[in-house]
């Protein structure tokens, strides 16, 4: 889902390099936002709990 998450406090993924910058945010209860730093005035992706352990395994294995 997209979202736009006015107001979400958005934080720098500690895996991100200076040209692929991620930025994740809680902005409501068990929803987690990511969005890319080169947009961070664009949507947002937004995971369910279940969506984002998913997504984490699917990029680790790319990493």
């Amino acid at each position: 889902m997209l979202g736009q998450h006015h107001g979400a406090e958005f934080h720098k993924s500690s895996h991100s390099d200076p040209d692929n910058c991620v930025y994740v945010a809680r902005p409501q209860g068990a929803t987690v936002a990511v969005k890319d730093g080169k947009t961070p005035h664009g949507p947002a992706l937004e995971f369910g709990d279940p969506g984002w352990g998913a997504f984490i395994e699917w990029a680790a294995r790319r990493a």
